[in-house]
């Protein structure tokens, strides 16, 4: 999931996880966790990551069990301090430095449960070991990968609470990853990579910043929000996103499957087929909405580029487009203003790039 901030604030949030709902993510991971029978090494703090799930799988219990009703803060500060003691266990554990920041969330409304006021720490990863547990390696990489020097990673114990159903984003400015208790929960069972997907949109972004073309160019407000996924705000690099989810729910990972029990790993690896098929079928909507998106801007070339910038990195230019509230293209800052002519350009080479996507995609589901 990408945010942006194109002169406006987009308020709508919509989740990039693979089975949509996240109570139907919870319950996937809560169900993959059991089949796992040894820890991976002596780094990975099984116990702890158990820990966190069941916290959050039972703070939901606790809000389903309440819809209709308002919480006020004292009847969650049980709540926030379970979260609070086991996000700090499973990061001290996993090798996961961080620091803490203090947060307020207002007019909070979860699937019927009104939360008034909702105070907590979120934790900016700072430090990562290079061993271990693969959400500690993974936070190792991203720190020190040079590219994205600028990229803060938070955690947000109840982010998923306060924007239901989201289990992480990506901010241009301030150029931020934030992401929830499911997230490292998913990277370890095997059922979805929501870090990864996040942290291509960095890299795509990235691209922007150094000139270089990328779909992420390209971004579409609807007129209206419908039920299909990304109806009200698209940014053309969701496809590379959805792309790495497939990826990651269609390869085999060696780790997992030394960890289970045969009759269990047959179980994941249905589920993890299944929730590729989905994502695949997302894919190919986003894909089929950007088309006709690209082919409108390559039919009129001449449209009046009218600029506007909330990030000191890039710059945004509006064109017309019929089917969409605003349609953008983002640019690096500092440059002219894009002629038609660069801009047809870059409309070619994404129309390559998503043509070069659905080879990959035929590949991908000829093997499911």
């Amino acid at each position: 999931m990408r945010l942006k901030h194109l002169g406006f604030t987009i308020a709508s949030i919509l989740t990039t996880i693979a089975v949509g709902l996240f109570s139907s993510y919870a319950m996937a991971a809560n169900q993959c966790s059991r089949i796992f029978v040894s820890e991976m090494s002596n780094h990975e703090p099984l116990a702890e990551i158990k820990n966190l799930q069941m916290t959050h799988v039972e703070f939901l219990d606790f809000l389903s069990a309440r819809k209709g009703q308002t919480l006020e803060p004292a009847e969650l500060s049980h709540w926030i301090q379970r979260a609070e003691k086991a996000t700090t266990e499973y990061f001290e554990n996993a090798g996961i430095q961080f620091t803490r920041e203090s947060v307020v969330h207002e007019g909070i409304d979860f699937n019927g449960v009104k939360i008034p006021r909702l105070a907590y720490d979120v934790y900016k990863i700072v430090e990562s070991k290079q061993e271990g547990s693969p959400n500690a390696l993974f936070f190792n990489g991203v720190l020190k990968n040079s590219k994205l020097k600028s990229l803060s990673l938070i955690y947000d114990p109840f982010l998923s609470i306060r924007q239901a159903g989201v289990s992480g984003y990506f901010l241009n400015s301030p150029h931020q990853i934030w992401f929830s208790w499911n997230s490292l929960v998913g990277r370890r069972w095997g059922t979805g990579d929501t870090l990864r997907h996040e942290v291509q949109h960095a890299f795509e972004y990235q691209k922007i910043r150094e000139g270089r073309p990328t779909l992420a160019s390209f971004q579409f407000i609807g007129k209206e929000k419908r039920e299909e996924a990304y109806s009200d705000f698209m940014s053309l690099d969701e496809i590379e996103t959805h792309l790495r989810d497939v990826r990651f729910l269609k390869n085999i990972v060696p780790r997992l499957e030394k960890s289970a029990h045969l009759e269990s790993w047959q179980s994941l690896n249905t589920y993890r087929r299944n929730a590729a098929k989905d994502d695949i079928a997302r894919l190919k909507s986003l894909i089929s909405r950007a088309k006709v998106a690209l082919a409108e801007i390559e039919a009129n070339p001449n449209a009046s580029l009218n600029h506007e910038s909330g990030d000191q990195n890039v710059s945004t230019f509006f064109l017309s487009n019929p089917h969409y509230k605003l349609a953008a293209f983002i640019a690096k800052a500092g440059e002219p203003p894009p002629t038609p002519a660069f801009v047809k350009d870059r409309v070619h080479w994404a129309q390559e790039r998503i043509q070069q996507i659905e080879k990959e995609i035929q590949l991908l589901e000829a093997n499911l």
